[in-house]
């Protein structure tokens, strides 16, 4: 349930990003193609970056991985783009318009119109970007709804300088048209925030009937009225395309109707044109080099040169530094989520524990094939002996503490174990070698610790409770 509410913040909260950048879109191309920014192929393009930034969100992959994929999913957006504007006869999957996109010739205007076009939908698929990454919190959802404001705000005054100051009659019907789509799901994102905060919430008592169906018209009325307004731009467009299809398949059979039209209503005189004066250019004779001496000359090229050269080479160590700082943020990891980090721990734990016991069964066998060579080995086979026997050794005890915790919990076993202690104290801290017969001696001692006949008191020692001179782990 609480997925599915996210879920549908995310589109009203959707709906009204788009609302603002469509009225900005649908102005640019009325201004410089003559037609509405493509519609449907940029709410394609929205939700494909939110899909796309929302699947390698919290999964630890690198920076690199990440912006590949981003850049892979703008490029499918850019495409389908172009092939609205410029390639519609062909079908989308079919390679002729990419061809012809790649091959064919296009001058500055064209270019300059590309770049505009690619512009907003680089700006459309960041704001698919930023809404997956954004929090459902109430300060940010109000913060956009001022940009919001702020771009239409913008928007009207681009329109009345261009009206004023430059004399531009732009035909934009569409843009203004998604002021009331905004607002109706600006009321409803902020609302929809509002509601899950911590605060108690009830309807008036005897009331509760009609909040309820208050409540219910409300938000069927903000819904259905922003997404009829919402699309009716995108339908204009669509039904103002139909006529100009309409209009340029019915040309041949209307054009002698346009003539008549014409000649009827259009006034007959043309206005001269204003004659250009010609220019007179630029008298090239009154430009004389002044002389030079030749050290002058000579001077001016090294200056020249080393001050080239002295850029050239502040412009390599900055990208190089660049490159590096880029390269090093590029292949670092991103975050990983709770879940996500709780499942790897949970398997490298795992791994762990496997490698900690493959180690420990080659060590015993290691051992069992060539014996104990020190009382420190033997000393360490007296603390997993003690662990296994229900008695496990604190870090802040000493040997001979935990000599005299074992000699209190096995008192048939004190002499062996006296011994391997002992000898474990001289070879450690005295920094003494033992004998070949001290180790032996020692050896046979941790023989008798481990012979099946102490096994009855060892499993008896899981079941007993420390004595108050035993040291509690």
């Amino acid at each position: 349930m609480e997925s599915r509410k996210n879920m549908l913040w995310y589109l009203v909260t959707g709906a009204m990003e788009l609302s603002w950048f469509f009225a900005w879109a649908m102005f640019s191309g009325a201004a410089t193609m003559h037609r509405p920014f493509p519609f449907f192929e940029a709410i394609i393009a929205f939700a494909l970056a939110g899909f796309v930034t929302h699947v390698s969100t919290g999964k630890g992959w690198r920076i690199v991985q990440i912006l590949g994929l981003q850049v892979c999913g703008f490029v499918c957006a850019a495409l389908m783009m172009i092939h609205r504007l410029y390639y519609g006869v062909y079908g989308l999957l079919d390679h002729r318009w990419l061809l012809s996109f790649f091959n064919g010739p296009k001058g500055a205007q064209a270019w300059l119109i590309l770049l505009v076009n690619l512009f907003l939908m680089l700006i459309v698929w960041t704001a698919g970007l930023t809404l997956a990454r954004r929090p459902k919190a109430y300060y940010v959802t109000c913060g956009r709804f001022d940009f919001g404001l702020a771009a239409f705000f913008a928007l009207f005054i681009a329109k009345l300088i261009a009206l004023t100051k430059g004399g531009m009659v732009i035909n934009d019907s569409l843009s203004l048209l998604f002021v009331f789509p905004f607002f109706l799901f600006s009321l409803l994102s902020i609302g929809m925030v509002r509601i899950e905060n911590t605060a108690p919430k009830a309807f008036l008592p005897g009331y509760r009937g009609i909040g309820v169906i208050v409540s219910f018209i409300a938000v069927v009325l903000l819904g259905a009225g922003g997404l009829v307004i919402f699309f009716l731009p995108g339908l204009t467009a669509a039904a103002q395309m139909g006529y100009r299809v309409v209009k340029v398949a019915g040309a041949p059979l209307g054009y002698l109707f346009v003539a008549v039209v014409r000649f009827m209503f259009m006034p007959r005189g043309n206005r001269p044109d204003a004659s250009a004066e010609s220019s007179k250019g630029i008298d090239w004779d009154l430009i004389k080099p002044s002389p030079h001496s030749w050290w002058v000359e000579l001077l001016e090229k090294i200056l020249g040169w080393g001050l080239w050269g002295f850029v050239l080479l502040a412009l390599l160590v900055v990208a190089g530094i660049a490159a590096f700082y880029a390269l090093k943020w590029l292949f670092s990891r991103t975050s990983v989520s709770e879940e996500r980090e709780r499942r790897r721990n949970s398997a490298s734990s795992w791994l762990a524990r496997l490698w900690a016991l493959l180690i420990n069964s080659y060590r015993k066998v290691l051992r069992s094939v060539r014996g104990y060579q020190k009382a420190a080995e033997l000393y360490s086979a007296l603390l997993g002996w003690a662990r296994r026997s229900g008695l496990s050794h604190a870090r802040t005890e000493t040997p001979l503490e935990f000599g005299a915790r074992l000699n209190s919990r096995f008192p048939d076993l004190a002499p062996q174990v006296e011994l391997i202690v002992s000898g474990f104290n001289q070879e450690v801290y005295g920094e003494a070698a033992l004998s070949g017969i001290q180790l032996a001696a020692i050896r046979l001692a941790w023989r008798a610790l481990c012979s099946p006949v102490h096994w009855p008191s060892r499993v008896r020692g899981w079941f007993l409770r420390p004595s108050p001179t035993e040291i509690e782990t």
